[in-house]
């Protein structure tokens, strides 16, 4: 697909007569689940922690559903820059290194945190009512998920992040309807 090429990653390969045909899927249904939790991305302003494929793949689909500014922060500026996906014409993008003191400001305004795989620490006083964060990869510190919860901010944990994408991996190569719950369930106790 596009977007697997985009990523230079695969995260499901169907067989198509006789070729294979890989894709990166996922990001769709996690872009749908915070939709349907009532975050809408369109006009919103994003930033993302950690340049990974996953992290980059999201990015893409936040941008074809609306978000206008999104903010890449990796451990430094050329890393961030190499991560910036190539993201829908209208985008305001910004690369910017961890220790870039524009960081906390963006955060303080944005709607949308992502915490992907770099595991960069938040600022906790940017946090508020105004945010959704969410975890794209297990074991991040619990204690700023805690504080986000207690600052009013809606949060979202890996278990449920990983249980959607698995889901659509599996529905995408065999093309049935597949209910993220139990995959959730199974997830939490891992986490």
């Amino acid at each position: 697909s596009i977007a697997a090429h985009d990523l230079a990653a695969v995260k499901a390969v169907r067989v198509l007569g006789a070729t294979l045909h890989g894709d990166h899927v996922g990001s769709e249904a996690l872009v749908d689940g915070l939709r349907h939790a009532g975050w809408d991305p369109q006009g919103a302003r994003v930033v993302a922690f950690g340049s990974d494929d996953d992290v980059r793949s999201l990015l893409s689909a936040l941008a074809a559903a609306g978000v206008r500014e999104v903010t890449l922060v990796a451990s430094d500026g050329p890393e961030a820059e190499r991560g910036m996906p190539r993201l829908a014409a209208g985008v305001t993008t910004r690369a910017l290194s961890r220790r870039d003191p524009a960081v906390t400001p963006l955060v303080a305004t944005c709607d949308l945190v992502l915490r992907g795989g770099d595991g960069s620490p938040l600022d906790l006083a940017a946090l508020g009512p105004h945010l959704t964060v969410v975890d794209l990869v297990p074991d991040l510190a619990q204690g700023t998920r805690a504080a986000a919860h207690a600052a009013g901010a809606t949060t979202v944990g890996w278990a449920d992040v990983e249980a959607h994408r698995v889901a659509a991996r599996v529905q995408a190569l065999l093309a049935i309807d597949v209910d993220p719950t139990p995959l959730h369930d199974h997830f939490l106790q891992r986490s």
